[in-house]
Order: C-alpha cells, then sequence, then structure tokens
C-alpha cells in the first residue's frame, strides 16, 4: 500500500468513525419511538457503515456512464420522415402497451414515450430539437475543478484530514435531524414514514373518529411534550367534554396521540385553553391540514393499484370535509351556515348545503325562510369574501376523433374562480375566524363514475383562472369501462370552504378496438 492509499484509508475510516457514533447514540437512545420502517431504513444505513468501517476503504473509483443522445423517432420506433400521422399513431399504440394503469414497471419508459410524443407535435419543443438536440433548448455545459497540488503533499495530509474531519460533522447532525423528524418530507411537508400508516387505515368507510386515530399516529407528533400541568388540562378537558368516545375501541393511544385528538376537538369546540396547550394546537393544527392532503394523496394511490382497496367518492369528500371544519372551527354536525362567524341563529338556514343557495334566499325581496336582520347582513358580508367556481371540462384522444376500449384518453379541465367584491391581491388566502397562521386554498379535481375514482389532482395556487395541463385516463374494462355510453363526473373542490363545489358530466361513447389481422 503506498503512501497515499495509506493516508486514504486512515481519512475514510476517521470519517466512517465519526458519524457512526452519533448515529448510533440517537438511534439506541429513541429506538422504541421509531417506526418499523424507520428501523429497518436506519439497520441498513448503520450496517453500510460499519462495513466500510471494518474493511477500511481505501478508494472509491466512479465512472459515469455516457448519456445515450434523446431520439424521439427512435423511442417512437419511426424514421426522421415519418409524417405527424404517424407520430400520433405510433404514440396511440405504445401508450396502450406502456401506459401505468396497464404497466406500473414501465411508468419511466411512458413518460419517455410522452417527452418524444410532444417534441415531435410541439412546434416550440421540435425547433429546440432540430437545434440543440433537446426538446428544452440549448443544455447548460459542465465545469470540472482541479485539485491544487498542495492537498497530495505528505506534509499537508494531517492539515487537511482535520479541516475535513470538521466539515464532516455536519453529516451526522444531519442523519440525527433526520431520525428524530420523520426523514424525508413529501412535497407537502408531511414524512414519508407515514405513507405505509395512511395506506393500512384508509379505507371506503371511514369515519371522524377513524381519520383522527389516523392523524394522531403520524410521526410528526410521537415525540410532542407533555407537561404534568397539561396532562391534568387535557384530563379535565376529557371530563368537560368526553373526547374519550373519538378514540376507536380497542386502540392503544399513547398520551401523545390523545393530546393530538384531544387539541383537534377542543379547536373543533371553539374550548378555552391554556397558552401553553395553545402553542401546541397550532402547530398540530397547521401540520394536521398538510396532513389531510398527503392522505387524500394515499387514498388515491390506493385506488389506483390493481389489488388495492377500492375507494369511492365520500371518502375523498369526508377528508375535504374535515379539512374545511378544521379551517372555520366547525363541529361535524354544524351547518355550511355556520361558516359565518357571530351569527346570533341560524336553525332555519341548516338545511341549505350551498352558498350560493343561501346567496338566492337573501336576494329575495321576502325571503322563503325566516333570517334576522342581523344575522342577514353579516352572511351577506361572509359571501362576498367566498369564492365562486365555474368549471369546463373536455375529453378526448389524441389524433383521434372517437373513443375504443384501450385508449388513453386526456380530461382537459378549465377552472374560474371570481368574487362578489373585488380583490386585487392573495385571491386564495381564505377569509375565515381566526386561524393563527395563514391559510391558502387548494383546490381539488376529482374524477369519478360516481362510484369509482378515477383520478384526484390538486390544481395550485391561482387567481381568476386555471387550466389543467391534462389528467390521463385508460379507457379499460379493469377499471370498470365497457362499451357504449359512458359517463364521468367532473368535481371542483375547495379543501377551505364548506357549499362552494360545483361539478359536470362528460358523456361518450366507448366502442371496441379495430380488429388486427
Amino acid at each position: 500500500m503506498s503512501q497515499d492509499e495509506y493516508a486514504s484509508s486512515i481519512f475514510v475510516t476517521s470519517i466512517l468513525g465519526i458519524v457512526l457514533i452519533p448515529v448510533l447514540y440517537c438511534f439506541l437512545k429513541d429506538l422504541k419511538s421509531h417506526s418499523k420502517l424507520c428501523i429497518f431504513i436506519s439497520l441498513v444505513f448503520i450496517g453500510i457503515l460499519l462495513s466500510g468501517f471494518i474493511y477500511s476503504i481505501g478508494s472509491i473509483v466512479s465512472s459515469e456512464k455516457p448519456q445515450q443522445p434523446f431520439d424521439p423517432y427512435e423511442i417512437l420506433s419511426l424514421s426522421h420522415t415519418s409524417t405527424e400521422k404517424e407520430v400520433k399513431t405510433a404514440f396511440r399504440e405504445l401508450s396502450k402497451k406502456y401506459h401505468p394503469d396497464k404497466n406500473p414497471d414501465y411508468q419511466d419508459y411512458y413518460i419517455l414515450i410522452t417527452k418524444a410524443y410532444k417534441t415531435l407535435t410541439d412546434p416550440e419543443a421540435k425547433f429546440n430539437y432540430e437545434k440543440y438536440g433537446n426538446p428544452d433548448g440549448p443544455t447548460g455545459f459542465r465545469l470540472s475543478f482541479g485539485l491544487p497540488k498542495f492537498l497530495f503533499k505528505q506534509e499537508n495530509q494531517i492539515p487537511i484530514l482535520l479541516g475535513f474531519l470538521l466539515i464532516i460533522v455536519i453529516v451526522p447532525c444531519g442523519i440525527v435531524m433526520w431520525m428524530r423528524g420523520g426523514g424525508e418530507l413529501d412535497k407537502n411537508g408531511v414524512s414519508q414514514q407515514n405513507l405505509p400508516i395512511y395506506i393500512s387505515l384508509v379505507h371506503d368507510s371511514l369515519n371522524y373518529k377513524q381519520l383522527l386515530y389516523m392523524i394522531s399516529l403520524s410521526v410528526e407528533f410521537r415525540n410532542l411534550r407533555i407537561s404534568k400541568e397539561q396532562e391534568a388540562e387535557l384530563n379535565m378537558l376529557n371530563e368537560t367534554r368526553q373526547y374519550t368516545a373519538f378514540i376507536p375501541k380497542g386502540k392503544q393511544v399513547s398520551p401523545q396521540m390523545i393530546k393530538v385528538i384531544f387539541l383537534l376537538l377542543a379547536h373543533l369546540d371553539h374550548v378555552e385553553i391554556s397558552e401553553s396547550l395553545k402553542k401546541d394546537q397550532l402547530k398540530i393544527l397547521e401540520t394536521t391540514l398538510k396532513i389531510i392532503t398527503t392522505v387524500i394523496e394515499s387514498a388515491f394511490f390506493i385506488n389506483i393499484m390493481p389489488k388495492g382497496k377500492k375507494i369511492s367518492p365520500n371518502t375523498f369528500n369526508l377528508l375535504l370535509d374535515f379539512s374545511r371544519r378544521l379551517v372555520h372551527k366547525l363541529q361535524f354536525q354544524l351547518p355550511v351556515v355556520a361558516m359565518v362567524p357571530d351569527l346570533d341563529e341560524y336553525n332555519t338556514l341548516k338545511r341549505i348545503d350551498q352558498i350560493q343557495d343561501l346567496k338566492k334566499i337573501l336576494e329575495q325581496p321576502k325571503p322563503s325562510v325566516k333570517i334576522l336582520q342581523n344575522d342577514a347582513e353579516k352572511i351577506k358580508e361572509f359571501i362576498k369574501k367566498v369564492p365562486q367556481y365555474e368549471i369546463n371540462a373536455k375529453i378526448y384522444v389524441e389524433g383521434e376523433d372517437d373513443y375504443r376500449l384501450g385508449d388513453v384518453a386526456t380530461i382537459k379541465v378549465e377552472v374560474l374562480r371570481k368574487f362578489d367584491e373585488e380583490r386585487k391581491r392573495d385571491k386564495d388566502l381564505v377569509q375565515t375566524a381566526d386561524l393563527g397562521f395563514e391559510k391558502r386554498e387548494r383546490i381539488w379535481v376529482v374524477i369519478s363514475d360516481g362510484k369509482r375514482v378515477f383520478a384526484v389532482k390538486v390544481l395550485q395556487a391561482f387567481d381568476d383562472k386555471v387550466e389543467d395541463s391534462g389528467i390521463k385516463i385508460i379507457l379499460d374494462r379493469k377499471l370498470g369501462f365497457a362499451t357504449g355510453k359512458q359517463s364521468l363526473e367532473i368535481e371542483v373542490k375547495s379543501d377551505s370552504y364548506l357549499g362552494v363545489d360545483i361539478s359536470t358530466n362528460l358523456t361518450f361513447t366507448v366502442n371496441n378496438p379495430p380488429k388486427t389481422s
């Protein structure tokens, strides 16, 4: 072994050792609080570190496989002289074969097929490809750095090693934070370790009690601190409100889970609590609203699995209803009109479940139901701040004029949002009672046949109008499609307001695929 190889071995061994010590300490200290998935991942990681530490890796040789040039014609099995019609035909045939709903293992290849198709049919992308060899335009350049010679001098090896050891302390600290904080986060800011929990507990008969229990199991809440004063206050809260009735029978719950369930229920009931619990309640509430988004996405993931549980629109409605009630501090049984703060009497309006119907009643010269004048003014002011939606939707198959079994159909949805009063800024900012933090409205598009959900998609924040890029659905018998007249319901749902949801129906006729000779 040369001097350089000897120094490298010392360097690698030292780094592995300094990473192992805090990781092992954190893992063993909080072993009981980790989920099975976290324990498994941690053991794998620790095993890799131990293997490297024992064998003292001398050097790591990495080689980069040259990237193959992007050729959309080759991907679609076409010649460079192919017409646009031939491109569409090739894309359609490959879509039938490799669509993720039919072949989940070919998801990456289907993305490549779609990119190739868009490259050859979109004028701008085709221009970029022909000019730069890339549909996205000119690519960046690669920059390499050469290391200075003093790094390799023997007299500098010890100072350099010490410098690297100081920097590498960041790595174990990051690992410790990952283990204590629940690991990697999804796009909603929720720990990915929760996914197995949600998938196992979401089902088509989900109710509020089960939903609260599932949320309380989230890894974000496992290290909640509970002082003796808080424990006593939570016990008193249960004595007056009987919140243990919301814990499913036969389920084991930790003090942290009880705290989450009780504080969410206290929020819905407008119960006054101590400042100490209020701070925790605020954090729990903000996290729970993010969790609900992840649970909705998990429910749809279950729905598209070939052998998964089938989730009906009712489950998605319940999840969104819970989100809305948290935003407006509404108990489970309260009607839409209860969103309006400080009403004196609303029993005469409790059967009205749409904001627009409420608005029509108030616009009548003589309202058909009795409303106190003071309450009527409050309701009118509230309605001005609530968004109203319009929806336009269409369905088509690329390059075709009809629909056939096995086709991949695209559904495009356009949503328009308007208000009774002019709002120039923050049109997605929810108008609500004091929530303790800003809440931005999310708009969900749910596509179903009334029994089964085919697609669920959240639309990002927008001002007055948004058009979805296209939701793909495969017209397959396994998904419930058949030849003849078919109908899909397109629903636009708010996660922040009750009584504003709208829907439209798409009706089309599906034919048998053409016979092949």
